[in-house]
């Protein structure tokens, strides 16, 4: 019997034990929750501003204030509300998932028989029956299949979108177990690695004890575990252990994942708002000192109705008391709206993104996804682009096309092999003579298709499209894969369908970092060989025998025609050979320490002294549209990369097909370096070749050529030579890369001298870290999985689709917010003029102009909706044109309009329409004139009010005057809030209301009477709003590009 405190003691830090059979529970199951708290809402939604208000609201409560408290609460409330209101929703709906899935029945197996359970009971070390075509509750480790050979189906399009079957396979030594009694002899336990979020890697031991006391020990990995998330299909039942649970599971730690990428603009606001701060703090400082300098000058008089002052001189705390108040004062200069808003315009822009149908794929049936709508704006500003090639620029659709077996090139043409010259050009029909026989069958036996057959024909599927591709090939020339599992395959051969048997030994996965895929087998008449497959930089270090060279030159022509390589090699192992090969794998695979490091290491040296059989060529044809794309993201002055895997002849085959490449450009080839001193020279010479081409003004674009062992020594030996070449360079191809590469590049570039706004677009597993790495990350919907998409803040179906992304939401996007934003500063700073100018007129003793309940509506009912329908709906530039001319992109690029110059010119306008409106009213009502037909004179509050609504008149037609495309929309949403105000006014007035002071009590009725009152209010409005009228004007007849009228965009569109 196994002790279960041993097993914990004995356990490293970094694993977990499962005991079987539910002999003792060691961790508690968690039911799947992919809602928020509410504790952990209200943190989420205390953003700094937030926090900033909250403070306020405090010192107004804590302070002799000239303003009631309720002011900044209630903005705050309902700011933090609106926000939590719409995270409650999202909330709402993930609510209603998780209780579908937690309340879901399963079957779990308690004292030797099956009770039904909630899934969210389901505990680390049950075991549960999974019958066919139901979704698997938890991570388990599969113990046994009704299969006998203990194999059983899944598909994962949950958790990766791929539809094809994939197989997964239990210990034969627990296989046994097929009744729930069977259960009451297993004794044992899986220690595994903790929780993660890696859907493709599993690391894992099976210890049991058998009836004898002896302790056998079996490695797991990826293909022993079926993950919550996937579906049985095709098979009876499974029997598996929980090793994962509710929020471990590998399905919810993925969908939990969450951007934190911050966009350029959200960074210059974040910038802006200190310095607004700054301001705040310096009025507050200057209007304190002058209240002091005031009170103590014995040659200031006071008016005649006041007594002279007998207070003492301030202390240092009522000093510190009257700057607090100065401070609370001129607060509203801060926007307390603008992060509500801002969400709520990226929300819905979001939604226009999605709902597009020019990105949206009809062939596929896909809508664009959007997975960070922080980043809409950001898709204005991208200055570099880096892609993969295979399935993001080509369609990932192979299709075999030539090889070369012994020397003999042969080439493929209406499904028959053909004999094939050096220019690639078919002979005469081939043959299949027994080296080529050979050939085929490695390539039947190298694999990890699934075979299906049907109606008498086989058909295959597999997560490669490559491997798909050379196996249909094989098919065609009369050698057939008909069975295909874990541990054998049948392959039938010719016309007559001889069988040929294989049992697999051992199969050594492909990987991005080994670049290739061996299988170890053993034939019907017990000789043991091993079959290799992968990329020639790799397998012609391990190739000793054989037309190597051949081979190689043979491969350089394919890549030149723009074809896919794979170089094949086979090794025979003696008896005594494969017994120490199968001893070293096995120690390498029960270990917990690196195993994934030491496996390689043992692949490697058992895949040492390979003999080449052939190479192999298949074509992936580009999608439809890139070049036209690649050409306008040029135009747009969009830079575009490529970093693939592929082989650098390919790529740049590739590369000139899609125009990403042309011959006027200059190609600076930097590959196959042997030593970092010669990569070094040709990095000087080429550095030196393109300054003294900008010192002598020539018009020659280069084209940098390079290879990702050359790219490995330049990063690491001469890095800011090599990216100094990388920025004068038109174009950069980077081939043969690992993942890591393409993210180190990307990073390189992202954080150059200038800081670009990067780009990175994928559809692959080994896209991923270049994708996280951008600031921005485009995922593409392909053929494989959708581990790019699930990394990505934005995915297409269709490279051509980022086109429209960039070029016409992008643009979109930026010039929205970044005119949302300095109009929220504007208008803050017109409110917050007029109280500052009035300081002068008080004795700056702290008085505010407008009424409490006027300084809490301003910003979130008169002023809130015209702005955010404008930043939803507002085209600067038509979309038709936007998408007509690329090169508009440029006017927007490097933040352009969010730069210093722009905040400070929208402060000037603040300030300037703050202070006509002050000083329009006070001449106009100042000077004993009388208000009303009564002849009554207006109060304090009177004067207020009048600027109050002034105020608002401006700012709602100043936005009109910043319009560039009228809709129903936002002449409602402007109306609506100049018709308000009166309506709200009126209401408030005419009552006492209790819980904050009365003292508009019967103010504004009389106002509203007044025709003066509003004659004054449409010349004060007038007298602002011109000047700003007047630069539109004058700005549209000089600029068309950056300011286009109605006639010039009509004629644009007609041409």
């Amino acid at each position: 019997m196994i002790n279960s405190a041993h097993v914990r003691s004995q356990s490293p830090p970094k694993t977990r034990t499962a005991l079987l059979c539910n002999k003792q529970v060691i961790i508690d199951g968690k039911a799947v929750q992919e809602s928020r708290e509410l504790p952990l809402n209200r943190v989420v939604t205390a953003k700094i501003a937030n926090f900033y208000f909250l403070c306020i609201a405090i010192l107004q409560v804590t302070t002799n204030s000239p303003v009631s408290p309720v002011t900044s609460l209630v903005p705050l409330i309902f700011v933090v509300t609106t926000t939590a209101l719409k995270q409650a929703y999202e909330d709402w709906l993930r609510h209603k998932s998780d209780h579908i899935v937690n309340k879901r029945s399963v079957p779990v197996l308690i004292q030797n028989k099956l009770v039904k359970i909630r899934s969210e009971e389901i505990k680390v070390g049950d075991i549960v029956l999974v019958s066919d075509n139901e979704e698997i509750p938890c991570d388990i480790v599969m113990l046994s299949s009704a299969h006998n050979d203990g194999k059983c189906h899944v598909t994962t399009a949950n958790l990766d979108g791929e539809i094809n079957l994939k197989v997964r396979e239990c210990l034969p030594c627990t296989n046994i177990y097929q009744k729930p009694e069977d259960f009451a002899t297993l004794n044992g336990f899986i220690e595994c690695e903790q929780p993660n979020t890696d859907l493709y890697e599993f690391v894992g031991v099976l210890t049991i004890c058998t009836s004898n006391d002896q302790v056998l020990t079996y490695p797991l990995g990826a293909n022993n575990i079926l993950l919550r998330g996937s579906r049985l299909k095709n098979t009876g039942h499974v029997y598996g252990v929980a090793v994962y649970t509710g929020r471990e599971t590998k399905m919810a730690l993925n969908s939990r994942l969450t951007s934190n990428k911050f966009s350029s603009i959200e960074k210059t606001v974040n910038k802006s708002l200190i310095l607004y701060f700054c301001i705040l703090v310096l009025l507050s400082t200057c209007c304190t000192s002058l209240r002091v300098y005031y009170r103590d000058d014995p040659e200031m008089s006071l008016p005649w109705y006041l007594l002279p002052l007998s207070t003492p001189k301030l202390t240092m705390s009522k000093v510190f008391e009257v700057f607090l108040n100065f401070f609370v004062l001129f607060n509203y200069i801060i926007p307390i709206s603008l992060y509500v808003s801002l969400e709520m315009v990226k929300f819905f822009g979001s939604k226009t993104l999605v709902s597009d149908p020019e990105l949206f794929c009809y062939e596929t049936q896909q809508k664009p996804i959007c997975n960070s709508s922080d980043l809409n704006e950001e898709l204005g500003q991208v200055e570099y682009l880096f892609s993969d090639k295979t399935g993001t620029l080509t369609e990932n659709m192979m299709r075999f096309t030539a090889c070369t077996v012994n020397g003999i090139l042969y080439q493929e043409k209406n499904n028959k092999l053909w004999f094939s010259n050096a220019e690639m050009e078919p002979t005469k029909e081939a043959p299949i003579t027994p080296e080529l026989e050979e050939f085929f069958i490695a390539l039947c036996i190298c694999n990890s298709c699934q075979v299906v057959f049907e109606k008498g024909i086989y058909t295959y599927q597999g997560d490669s499209p490559d491997e798909k591709a050379l196996v249909e090939a094989a098919n065609n020339y009369g050698v057939t894969l008909s069975i295909a599992s874990n541990k054998e395959c049948e392959i039938l051969l010719g016309s007559s369908k001889q069988k040929r048997f294989f049992e697999k030994l051992h199969v050594f996965e492909f990987d991005s970092s080994r670049k290739r895929m061996s299988v170890i087998v053993k034939d019907e008449k017990g000789c043991i060989f091993l079959v290799c497959k992968g990329a020639e930089t790799v397998l012609c270090d391990l190739i000793v025998e054989g037309k190597l060279k051949e081979t190689l030159e043979t491969v350089d022509k394919y890549a030149h025609h723009g074809l896919r390589t794979l170089v094949i090699g086979r090794k025979n192992f003696s008896e005594e050979e494969y017994a120490g090969a199968r001893k070293e794998i096995q120690e390498s695979s029960i270990s917990f320490e690196n195993r994934k490091q030491r496996l390689a290491a043992t692949y490697a040296k058992i895949e040492a002294n390979l003999t080449v059989l052939g190479a192999t060529a298949v074509e992936d044809r580009l999608q439809d549209g890139v070049p036209e794309t690649i050409a306008d993201l040029k135009l747009a002055g969009i830079k575009v990369w490529v970093l693939t895997g592929d082989k650098l002849e390919t790529a740049v085959s590739v590369a000139y097909s899609c125009h990403l490449l042309d011959e006027k450009m200059e190609q600076l080839l930097l590959s196959r370096q042997q030593n970092s001193e010669a990569c070094g020279n040709l990095i000087n010479q080429f550095r030196a070749k393109i300054l003294d081409t900008r010192l002598q003004n020539k018009q020659i674009s280069y084209a940098l050529i390079i290879d990702g062992r050359s790219l490995y020594m330049a990063m690491k030996f001469y890095r800011d030579q090599f990216q100094s070449i990388c920025e004068n360079s038109a174009v950069v191809l980077c081939c043969r890369m690992s993942p890591i590469q393409k993210a180190e590049v990307v990073h390189m570039i992202k954080m150059s001298n200038k800081r670009p706004v990067t780009a990175a677009i994928g559809d692959g597993a080994n896209d991923v870290s270049m994708i996280q790495e951008a600031h921005v990350g485009f995922g593409l919907m392909g053929k494989e999985g959708r581990q790019a998409v699930n990394s990505s803040d934005f995915a297409f179906s269709k490279f051509k689709h980022i086109r429209r992304a960039l070029l016409v939401h992008g643009h979109l996007f930026y010039t929205r917010v970044s005119a949302m934003i300095h109009y929220f500063f504007y208008k803050n700073v017109i409110f917050v003029t007029p109280q500052v100018v009035y300081s002068f007129y008080n004795a700056f003793s702290g008085q505010t102009l407008f009424h409490g309940m006027l300084l809490m509506a301003y910003n979130v009912l008169f002023t809130a909706a015209p702005i955010v329908v404008y930043g939803i709906t507002e085209k600067y530039i038509p979309s038709e044109i936007l998408d007509k001319f690329p090169e508009l992109y440029k006017l927007i690029r490097h933040n352009r309009q969010m730069r210093f110059w722009e905040f400070m010119k929208r402060f000037l306008v603040g300030v300037f329409h703050g202070a006509i409106v002050f000083y329009c009213l006070k001449d106009i009502w100042g000077n004993g004139t009388t208000l009303f037909s009564s002849g009554q004179f207006g109060s304090l509050y009177s004067f207020g009010t009048m600027i109050y609504q002034c105020i608002i008149i401006i700012v709602n037609l100043e936005l009109v005057v910043m319009t560039r495309d009228w809709n129903i929309y936002f002449t409602s949403s402007v109306v609506t809030s100049l018709i308000c105000v009166p309506i709200f006014l009126v209401v408030y007035t005419n009552f006492k209301w209790g819980f904050i002071n009365d003292d508009l009590f019967g103010i504004y009725m009389p106002l509203l009477k007044s025709f003066a009152f509003w004659c004054s209010l449409m010349l004060v409005s007038t007298i602002a709003l011109v000047p700003d009228v007047l630069y539109v004007v004058i700005t549209n007849s000089i600029n068309f590009n950056e300011f286009p009228s109605l006639i010039d965009r009509k004629r644009v569109a007609r041409s």
